[in-house]
């Protein structure tokens, strides 16, 4: 019995297509993730003052990397892998970046 073998990638499990509101959505929420995380680091330089604080504000902005853009990124770079002349692809990558 032989094995069948996927040979193309799932970009659904993203999101439903290149243009799909959810994409949209989550940019926003990032945008406001990253404001967030600049009003909270802005007037407070106690982050500079030991090495715990400076920590926890870099281990905050890792996760806000993580958490923030990095789907709707995956998307567009997944997308931009598997056909270079998407320019839609990488026009939203580049305005996501």
């Amino acid at each position: 019995m032989k094995t069948q073998i996927q040979t193309e990638w799932n970009f659904k499990l993203f999101y439903k297509n290149a243009k799909d509101p959810q994409i949209e959505r989550d940019v926003q929420t990032a945008e406001k993730a990253y404001k967030d995380f600049a009003e909270k680091y802005k007037n407070d330089t106690k982050f500079t003052e030991s090495a715990e604080r400076l920590f926890e504000a870099l281990t905050d902005y890792e996760q806000l990397e993580l958490d923030a853009t990095s789907k709707p990124l995956m998307y567009f770079h997944y997308v931009k892998d598997i056909n270079s002349g998407d320019s839609y692809a990488e026009a939203q990558f580049n305005k996501i970046m």
